[in-house]
């Protein structure tokens, strides 16, 4: 029986499709973020988890000491910096000023001459412009909000003329947010992040790519102060919206009540999928 490639690729591709990202939200979200972000992934358990990154792509020979590299979505440069100890070179890119500050100033106390930071949201850059196209041996995102698509998805194809590695949630429950968002918009995510990963394989198989993929679990903590929560959240969830009044005081009510002195605790568990392949 012959399958219909271009109904299959649709069919995944609808099931994938997510509201048009409001960029310029997007970059106040990750520049408030970023001090925290910064901090958490400079923490000894942010250190762990990318060294056991590191150690998977060395050890399936996705990277190596002549790799050249893409890191999409750096944020404060963790990633990227840990890839350019390896690495022939490594360009980071982000949408985030404010998270490239601290990406930068990292490289510069560790005196890395090899990596690059550029700001630039993934779904808006012109790879054949700026002479990006198969000119990566490892085109890397690791939680990348800009890969929500399948055009931005085979745009890591396009970048790549060795492999691409993918991080995502599978799974992912916030103590905090998916209450918010329901109380707020009536509905929570839902099995979103299972619908992503399942899409991204799928849109890979059937656009010719053999993707492998594994899972890690993995829980954290959040903690903000109540005010900062206020500004985290709305911008968490502006992304369905701009939130009005009235909706701002419903989070307030919520936030103010599952406060502990003044601190708002939320627990995230979480099932983390990596996919990578050849291309």
């Amino acid at each position: 029986m012959l399958i219909n490639m271009n109904m299959d690729l649709a069919y995944f591709e609808k099931l994938w499709q997510q509201p048009e990202p409001d960029l310029v939200m997007c970059q106040k979200l990750w520049d408030f973020r970023a001090g925290d972000f910064n901090e958490h992934r400079s923490s000894d358990e942010g250190k762990k988890k990318i060294r056991k990154v590191l150690d998977f792509l060395l050890a399936h020979k996705l990277l190596h000491q002549g790799s050249v590299v893409l890191d999409i979505g750096c944020g404060p440069g963790s990633y990227t910096l840990a890839l350019a100890q390896v690495a022939k070179s490594v360009v980071g890119l982000d949408i985030s000023p404010n998270m490239l500050v601290h990406a930068r100033e990292k490289a510069a106390r560790a005196g890395v001459l090899n990596a690059t930071f550029e700001t630039s949201p993934w779904e808006t850059l012109d790879l054949k412009a700026k002479g990006l196209e198969k000119n990566f041996d490892l085109v890397f995102a690791s939680m990348c909000p800009g890969i929500n698509s399948k055009e931005t998805l085979l745009k890591m194809v396009a970048a790549s003329r060795g492999f691409c590695f993918l991080s995502s949630f599978a799974r992912r429950e916030d103590s905090v947010k998916d209450p918010l968002a329901r109380i707020i918009f009536g509905a929570g995510p839902g099995s979103k992040w299972g619908k992503n990963i399942y899409s991204i394989f799928n849109i890979l198989w059937l656009s010719g790519f053999y993707p492998s993929l594994c899972y890690h679990d993995s829980e954290w903590t959040n903690l903000w102060e109540l005010e900062k929560a206020m500004d985290y959240f709305s911008l968490q969830l502006a992304g369905r919206g701009e939130l009005n009044t009235e909706q701002l005081a419903r989070m307030r009510d919520y936030l103010t009540g599952i406060a502990r002195d003044g601190m708002v605790k939320e627990e995230v568990t979480a099932r983390v999928a990596w996919l990578y392949w050849p291309v």
